[in-house]
Parts: C-alpha cells; sequence; structure tokens
C-alpha cells in the first residue's frame, strides 16, 4: 500500500488472513499518534501465521505515542481471533524517538514509541589489587549499551600507569558484528601492564584510567587500581678491626648497611660523634649506581677521634652512629636507624704516650622513650653514651627548651595541649660541640574535660 503519498489506505479482508513469510509494506506518518495517518490492514475474521510490516515514514517528525494496552498508532486490526505474529522489518527511528509493535489484548496492532536513551557503561578491572614484586598486570575493560538504542563508533582508550595512552583493540561481544554496540551486548577489551622496579621505589598505586566514547555523543571512564607494598627494611651494623695501642691513637670504624626489603634505597647520610674523618662509601656489593639496590650491601668507613685518657681507663670506646635512608626515592622519606657498638681496648700499663683527656664532643644519646605522658604533660627519657657531657639540651622545632645535668636522663615538659602530637630533639654537649641528636615524638592524652558538661547536658 505504499504509494509514497499520504497515508490512509485501508486494506480490508473480508474473511480470515492466513500468511507464511508475508510482506506489507505500509505509509506512516511517524508522530504522537493522536494526528498521525497510517495505512491499515483490517481483518474481519482470524489471523494465521507471519507477515513482516515495511514501514515507509511520510514527513514525521517523531513524538511520544501513548503506551498503554491498547493505544498507539494502529496498523492492523483484528476483528476475530489474532493468532498471527506481525514484526517490523527493521529497527525504527524518526527523530528522537523509536518505535516497537506491540500487540493489544484486544488482538490489534499498534506502534508505540519511546524517546532515545543513549547511555553507556563502562566497567574495569585488574587481576592483581596489590603487589610486592615487579610483576604482569592484566586488565580488562568492559563496555556496555545502558540505554535504549544501538551506538555508533565505539573508540575505547585507556592510559598506562606510566602515562602511555593506547586504543584497544574489540575482543569480543559483538555478536551479529555490525560493528555497533547493540542492546544487551557487551563488549571486552584487554590490555597488559608490566610494574617496574621504578614503580616498587615509588610507593605510588598503580593507577589505570579507560575511556570510552562514541558518535552518539556520551562517553564514560573507569579506573582500576593496584597498591603497592612496599617493605623499606634494612639493617646497619658496625664494627671495628683496629686496637689502640696507646692514648692518643685511633681506630678505623666500618659501617655496614645492607637492604632486606622489595625497593631500592638511598643513604642519605652517615653521623658518628666518634668520626674523625669523613664518613666515606667503600664499596657497593652489586650494582655501582650508588643506590642501595636489592639484596645489595653498601659499606662505609671512617676514622675515629683519639682515644682518651678516660677510655683507657675504662678499657672500652663506645661508639654510636645515626644512618639515615632514603626510602622512596620519587619524594623525601627518610627512615633513620642507629647501632651502638662497646670495644673493648687494653693500652700497655704504663702507657708511653699522653695521659690528658683529649677535646671531644659527646657521644649522642640514644633509646629515648617517653614513661609518663598526660593530658597536658610529659616525661621523655634517653640512655646516656658519652663520659665527657656538661648536659642535654632538648629542642622543639629548632627552639631549645630546656637542659639537663651531666648523667641526667630525663626532662619533664609541662603546659601542653590535649591530644596535640609533639616532635622533640635530645643531644648531648659540652664546652667543645654538641653531639648527633636523639628524636622522640609523643601525642598526649584527651583531658576529658567535656564529660562533665555532656553528664550534666543529659541530666
Amino acid at each position: 500500500m505504499q504509494d509514497g503519498n499520504a497515508p490512509g489506505n485501508l486494506l480490508t479482508i473480508a474473511h480470515n488472513y492466513t500468511s507464511t513469510n508475508a510482506s506489507l509494506y505500509l505509509d506512516v506518518v511517524l508522530n504522537d499518534a493522536s494526528p498521525s495517518m497510517a495505512d491499515r490492514l483490517i481483518v474481519q475474521g482470524d489471523t494465521q501465521g507471519d507477515t513482516t510490516l515495511y514501514i515507509d515514514n511520510i514527513n514525521g517528525l517523531g513524538g511520544q505515542t501513548p503506551t498503554g494496552d491498547n493505544v498507539g498508532i494502529l496498523l492492523v486490526e483484528v476483528q476475530g481471533q489474532s493468532n498471527a505474529i506481525f514484526q517490523l522489518s527493521s529497527p525504527l527511528h524518526a527523530g528522537a524517538y523509536s518505535y516497537t509493535l506491540h500487540k493489544g489484548s484486544n488482538g490489534n496492532w499498534y506502534l508505540q514509541s519511546h524517546k532515545d536513551i543513549t547511555s553507556i557503561n563502562l566497567v574495569k578491572t585488574v587481576d592483581k589489587i596489590n603487589i610486592s614484586k615487579p610483576e604482569l598486570l592484566s586488565y580488562t575493560i568492559a563496555v556496555t549499551n545502558t540505554g535504549n538504542v544501538a551506538l555508533n563508533a565505539i573508540e575505547v582508550t585507556d592510559t598506562l600507569p606510566n602515562g602511555i595512552m593506547q586504543t584497544l583493540t574489540l575482543q569480543s561481544g559483538d555478536i551479529n558484528q555490525n560493528h555497533q554496540l547493540d542492546l544487551n551486548e557487551k563488549w571486552l577489551y584487554t590490555t597488559t601492564y608490566h610494574a617496574t622496579q621504578d614503580d616498587m621505589d615509588r610507593g605510588d598505586t598503580l593507577i589505570n584510567l579507560a575511556n570510552v566514547n562514541t558518535s552518539d555523543g556520551v562517553s564514560d571512564l573507569a579506573s582500576a587500581y593496584t597498591l603497592i607494598m612496599q617493605n623499606n627494611h634494612y639493617s646497619f651494623t658496625k664494627s671495628t678491626t683496629s686496637n689502640p695501642k696507646c692514648i692518643g691513637d685511633s681506630l678505623l670504624y666500618t659501617f655496614t648497611v645492607k637492604n632486606l626489603g622489595n625497593t631500592r634505597l638511598k643513604v642519605s647520610k652517615i653521623t658518628d660523634d666518634n668520626c674523625k674523618s669523613t664518613i666515606a662509601l667503600k664499596s657497593e656489593s652489586s650494582v655501582q649506581n650508588t643506590l642501595l639496590d636489592i639484596d645489595e650491601e653498601q659499606t662505609y668507613t671512617c676514622t675515629s677521634l683519639p682515644v682518651t685518657a678516660y677510655e683507657a681507663k675504662v678499657c672500652e670506646v663506645i661508639n654510636v652512629a645515626n644512618i639515615a635512608v632514603k626510602t622512596n626515592l620519587s619524594h623525601t622519606v627518610l627512615q633513620e636507624k642507629t647501632s651502638k657498638v662497646i670495644t673493648p681496648i687494653h693500652i700497655a700499663d704504663p702507657c708511653p704516650c699522653q695521659t690528658v683527656i683529649l677535646e671531644r664532643p659527646p657521644l649522642m644519646p640514644t633509646n629515648s622513650h617517653v614513661p609518663l605522658l598526660t593530658s597536658t604533660s610529659a616525661t621523655i627519657s634517653w640512655e646516656d653514651n658519652a663520659f665527657n657531657e656538661t648536659g642535654f639540651k632538648i629542642y622543639s622545632n629548632n627552639i631549645l627548651v630546656g637542659t639537663t645535668g651531666k648523667n641526667e636522663t630525663s626532662f619533664r615538659i609541662n603546659n601542653l595541649q590535649a591530644r596535640t602530637t609533639y616532635t622533640y630533639i635530645i643531644k648531648s654537649y659540652n664546652s667543645y660541640d654538641e653531639s648527633y641528636r636523639a628524636t622522640i615524638t609523643l601525642t598526649t592524652k584527651d583531658d576529658y574535660a567535656w564529660l562533665p558538661a555532656i553528664y550534666n547536658l543529659m541530666l
């Protein structure tokens, strides 16, 4: 009945209608149905079989039709038993609306429209949510049509954790191979990234970002995250390989640093109050790159200050060293350790050399701790390693907040704020110089001053 003109032709079957793979061509004005005109098949008897409807839209701009049971643009009217199957030859669109064929409970067939909704959803997953060593990560990207119309020109891009962007190739999901993301289709893409030792060293979460775009103006993005499980563990020891024969002689110290974790490290500084010479790198057991590589061992050396008469008298030299190691190589993150060694010495008596105590700074304190803590005060304590200190100085934010006398190993701090974190530095000192520092951080307790007010309010 298609004549390319205004629709409205009626084909009436006075008796029954039976078909096998039949085709019916109709002119229809596709709009909201109220002023619609359509060619129509009227069957006064019963219907059987199957028929495909081919619709030619005559200047219809699209619109929302009623979507109830027996409403819409009437195409097939059946007055008897409605047993035939009618179907559209292809998806039907006009303007921003799609039209589908609906059979009412009265047996008639109607075109009903719904507004086109273009919507897409992207989900990205990774096979490893955390890693503790460099290894391969596999990503899966799933793209689903969450609207009610097919989507076109699907493009999925992926930005790897190292910043490299790539356009992905569809792996599976285009069931009918029409290059459209149809309803109920899920398209799958895959990609990989091999995490590097540099990633482990930085310790940053590995983020992989995927994005999908279509020519229909809809897009979506999703990320997958893999957490780096860092183990910045290392050992720090020292030893001496020489024994003085006389007061004024020096010892040779060797400092050994070994990487026991899964990230590369870098020794930032080694300090030792008993070193006379510069503490210098002597050897690396692995790559000669000044970095402390995985399982690598580095050794440093220095020459000690001269042995004093006091050390000769007590037959031992106490040595305390401190090391600061950079743990996250792309950030300023330092991790410190101390190491203490007591070296027995046996100097001939009578000693043929000088017997005066030589001037030197005192050894640094160690083992700082907080034996007593309240909401407004704290007592900090430490271990005294020096024999020649005048006393100890306590600093906060590089400001001197107190001093103690010789051999005193604790200090009380008052007038603190509740639930507040403070950091203090402890140094031994004498008229010659100050030692290297010991650091302690504490957080004061809650004062619970608000409890009576809450209690009274409840009463």
